[in-house]
């Protein structure tokens, strides 16, 4: 094993301080009982590394104890950043960190890791958009009362999907994408998740009315988690037919229900399970067979339940925002030489630190770095949504160099938007194409024309996509504006920043239904304040769970839609001509404006010395 690989799988249990008197140990942030997240063996090196060199050169004049605070202090604080850091970076980040830099730190990137027996769960929530507008519209209900809902109901769930042995893949907006990489089991843990989920938390009344309901979709196959992005962000994509798979059976789900492919019906049909399996008949595609869940009774809080939920308490102590420390027996300072000479590498060990660093939103790491609270970061913000979609012409072609491929649209995609004040936040591979997030108008990136730009960098993005990437059919891209929670949702554990709202759902509803085109809604069009010759009416469609969306338009640039305008109306404007070029048609009702013409005509002619010229007429402007 290289030093590399050691210094990622060493099981830090403790924090040595090699003190002369006082020693002292932190307990492991774990997301859950065997779990040992990388940065704390990081962590613990440096602290390790740092305590020596301080120990060979201190200053005799300084009390130890007080030199033990300060230590202590800043121990305290690689460890809190640590902590929250990991919190929001999902295992299938951190398990792979090894295959993401060498010995010598430089980054591989693009990158992906194979999984080929993995459980996807994928649960939509339905109603948290009725929740947003309730709390947006009632002036007496804050955004305070808005957060602590959605995370009370979001802590439910992640805890839940985290005690199962599940791993938080990502947040999309109102729903969650959670893998079991476990080949043994994956497809029965996820299951009693699956069903326990749906027992508790299936139907679940807030405290303005609003019900929440969940429908889960469950897959099993292989997947390739894709590691893209630039020096300063990276992210993390699931592709693979098990993705195509789940969504599928997503699209199957009726709130309350569980779908699973006939691939999870295999692995758990000899189960002894409180529950029945019906196939449904009225499938998307008869190939492939759905089938659907149903509870024969209660689950009942037996021992195993039991088991799990002690265990939740544990780890809920162990997450906690306080750092709990401990004292204990005096540690040998006599460290083998050679365990010195794997472990001590600080520039390596830096820039693991700066990989994990980079998979999160900037606003995110800068108040985590400052040690502010992250509920900051949660309001109901008027931000610009912009939803893009891209088809592939050739899925099995571009499958064989995938990873090179969504890196290349991953940062064109990127950079148009950070040039244009907005940010790249998601990127999903399902089986309806390659989706992309952005939003403008977020936290540190704010700008007074944010609904402007986003339309122009949707512009630059759907007129370069098909240059730079031949391998793509069609770039759909929807754009709204409008009120949204902007924020951080899920556990203490498991968390990320995320947009949920009315406007978000629509945006992906108009990148669906529009296609090849950037189409906006009225808000954007009014707040954009560019020339309205940019837009175009687009016809009405329905769009799925949406109710008066007004007025849909195209945009794009101005001579585009001239073109375009020209040709439409050229066919006209030709039968038009042809009717009444040989004819002089008198102007009526302008008597007084055509004397003043003639008037000014006249003075033109007059000489400049002449003493009837008034004054000096350059030009005469017709208007109207």
């Amino acid at each position: 094993m290289d030093n590399s690989k050691q210094y990622l799988s060493y099981q830090s249990n403790e924090i040595l301080h090699t003190k002369r008197k006082k020693t002292r140990r932190k307990q492991t942030l774990r997301r859950f009982g065997t779990r040992c997240l990388p940065s704390l063996a990081t962590n613990t090196v440096k602290m390790v590394v740092a305590t020596l060199q301080i120990g060979s050169t201190m200053n005799e004049n300084i009390s130890e104890d007080e030199e033990q605070d300060d230590d202590d202090d800043d121990d305290d604080e690689i460890y809190y950043i640590g902590q929250q850091v990991q919190a929001h970076i999902p295992d299938i980040v951190l398990n792979n960190l090894n295959d993401l830099i060498d010995q010598k730190g430089n980054i591989l990137i693009p990158n992906e890791h194979m999984y080929n027996k993995t459980t996807l769960l994928f649960l939509d929530v339905s109603g948290f958009t009725s929740l947003t507008e309730q709390y947006s519209n009632d002036a007496h209900l804050g955004i305070d009362q808005l957060t602590h809902t959605l995370n009370l109901y979001f802590d439910k769930l992640v805890s839940q999907i985290l005690i199962f042995n599940g791993d938080i893949y990502k947040f999309a907006g109102d729903a969650i994408l959670a893998l079991w990489t476990n080949e043994l089991n994956g497809p029965e843990q996820a299951l009693k998740c699956a069903l326990y989920l749906q027992e508790k938390c299936g139907s679940y009344e807030t405290d303005v009315g609003v019900v929440l309901h969940l429908k889960i979709a469950l897959a099993y196959g292989p997947v390739r988690a894709l590691f893209v992005g630039t020096d300063e962000f990276k992210h993390y994509i699931l592709a693979g037919d098990c993705v195509k798979d789940v969504n599928i059976c997503e699209q199957l789900c009726e709130p309350g229900d569980i779908i699973i492919t006939k691939a999870v019906y295999e692995q758990v049909q000899s189960l002894k399970l409180n529950c029945q399996f019906i196939l449904i008949k009225d499938d998307i595609n008869e190939k492939d067979q759905h089938i659907a869940v149903k509870y024969s009774e209660s689950i009942d809080n037996n021992h195993d339940l039991t088991k799990i939920n002690d265990k939740m308490n544990i780890s809920n102590q162990e997450i906690s925002n306080d750092n709990h420390l401990s004292d204990h027996d005096n540690i040998s300072n006599n460290l083998s030489s050679s365990l010195i000479t794997d472990l001590i590498d600080g520039e390596f060990y830096n820039k693991i630190d700066n990989l994990m660093t980079s998979f999160l939103l900037h606003c995110v790491y800068q108040r985590i770095e400052r040690q502010q609270s992250l509920d900051y970061l949660s309001e109901l913000r008027r931000v610009t949504i912009t939803f893009i979609n891209l088809d592939i012409l050739n899925e099995q072609y571009t499958n064989n160099n995938l990873c090179q491929n969504v890196q290349k649209v991953f940062i064109q995609i990127y950079e148009l938007t950070k040039m244009m004040g907005g940010v790249l936040t998601k990127a999903l591979l399902f089986d309806k194409g390659w989706s992309f997030l952005c939003v403008f108008g977020l936290p540190g990136y704010k700008q007074g024309d944010d609904t402007a730009n986003a339309l122009k960098c949707a512009y630059m993005i759907h007129s370069t996509m098909h240059k730079q990437c031949q391998f793509i059919d069609k770039c759909s891209i929807g754009v709204t504006t409008g009120l949204t929670y902007c924020g951080v949702v899920g556990h203490i554990a498991r968390c990320e920043y995320t947009v949920i709202g009315r406007k978000v759902n629509m945006a992906a509803r108009l990148m669906c239904n529009y296609l090849n085109i950037i189409s906006c809604d009225q808000e954007t069009y009014y707040n954009s304040h560019l020339n309205n010759r940019c837009f175009q009416i687009l016809p009405d469609k329905i769009l799925k769970g949406m109710h008066n969306v007004g007025i849909i338009w195209q945009y794009s640039d101005y001579f585009d839609n001239i073109q375009i305008q020209n040709n439409q109306i050229i066919e006209q404007d030709n039968n038009i001509i042809n009717d009444i070029k040989h004819e002089n048609y008198p102007l009526l009702g302008r008597k007084i404006e055509l004397m003043i013409v003639v008037t000014q005509i006249m003075l033109l002619d007059e000489p400049l010395n002449s003493s009837n010229r008034r004054r000096d007429l350059a030009a005469i402007i017709f208007e109207g």
